[in-house]
């Protein structure tokens, strides 16, 4: 489920990315937030079962403060805060607060970051 999870995290930065910074063809930016809002659904779904599963898988890493921890934290905050951000712009066709808008783009940086921090980091129990 990982590489699940993973791979959707990625098309979900990349299609968000795309809409935010590539003006394209109305019809291939239909595509682009198709991609992005139905990946979207998947990693509503399958994240939170993921994070849970492999935080009890590691609990006895919990309790010593290194960058796989920081890295997992900032991964786990971000991507809770994007989904809460990325729900409520879908329900709002996007008529949001301005600052729902910016933390659910920037806060793609901080999980594109903090996934390849975790995954460079040495883990090492």
């Amino acid at each position: 489920m990982r590489t699940l999870v993973v791979v959707l995290a990625l098309i979900l930065i990349a299609t968000g990315l795309w809409l935010a910074f590539w003006p394209a063809a109305k019809v291939t930016e239909d595509y682009i937030a198709l991609w992005h809002i139905w990946g979207g659904f998947f990693f509503v779904v399958l994240f939170p079962m993921y994070s849970w599963d492999h935080i009890m898988a590691r609990r006895k890493w919990l309790g010593r403060f290194r960058v796989v921890t920081l890295s997992g934290i900032l991964q786990l905050v971000a991507a809770a805060v994007l989904i809460i951000t990325g729900v409520l712009i879908w329900l709002y066709q996007g008529q949001v607060w301005q600052w729902v808008l910016e933390w659910h783009h920037w806060l793609t940086y901080v999980l594109a970051a903090a996934l390849a921090g975790h995954y460079l980091a040495p883990k090492k129990p």
